[in-house]
């Protein structure tokens, strides 16, 4: 039931909070025309497909992205010796440059299931990596389970990072990497980033969205 969806998502990932779907700060006229995904009604139903057998494992793991700033083609080219379970994060692939690349905190057991379902090469599967519609794939599994037939993946762009913001959090020079809202040379930007080495004080700021 979608009351249900809810509170184990506020548990797992928002809690304390009150979801309210609001315009973001900074958010332009014209940035209105692309439908949102409403935080109330529709983001609980995707937080229980992300945890159906229903759907499929690249389908998941895009709406897991949705909460810690994972696009649906970055997840699709993460390489399973990127996943760092026992950190708890896992370094995004899929950019053109090596040093663009950033590490995603794993959101909780499911996520991780789904992450290590393949011990080597592509965390979906080569298959699944080499097709050219994960946009279209992701679009028809947020239609599927909200019946919202105007959401596109950019529906989704702003929703982890509001919810961060929500918790205040979403500020920190961490949180605004994660999500891909960070343009200036910050932490994640500096040499030891871009050496793929991400510590722990580092690591666990990014964990303040799922405490």
């Amino acid at each position: 039931a979608p009351a249900a969806a809810i509170r184990l998502y506020a548990d797992d990932v928002v809690t304390h909070v009150a979801v309210t779907q609001v315009r973001i700060s900074g958010q332009s006229k014209t940035a209105s025309a692309r439908p949102v995904l409403n935080l109330e009604n529709e983001l609980p139903l995707l937080w229980k497909a992300a945890h159906s057998d229903d759907f499929g494992q690249f389908e998941r793991l895009s709406i897991f992205g949705i909460l810690c700033g994972g696009s649906a083609a970055e997840i699709c080219q993460t390489e399973a010796e990127d996943i760092h379970a026992l950190e708890g994060y896992y370094v995004l692939g899929g950019t053109k440059k090596e040093s663009r690349r950033r590490p995603v905190v794993i959101i909780n057991e499911t996520h991780l299931k789904l992450l290590t379902q393949y011990k080597s090469g592509y965390v979906v599967g080569e298959k699944v990596a080499l097709q050219q519609n994960h946009s279209q794939r992701f679009a028809k599994v947020l239609r599927e389970v909200t019946g919202n037939e105007r959401l596109v993946p950019y529906s989704c762009r702003h929703t982890g990072k509001h919810l961060a913001d929500t918790k205040g959090v979403g500020h920190l020079d961490v949180l605004e990497t994660m999500f891909g809202w960070n343009s200036g040379q910050k932490q994640a930007k500096d040499n030891y980033g871009k050496a793929g080495i991400f510590t722990k004080p580092y690591i666990e700021q990014m964990k303040q969205i799922t405490n």
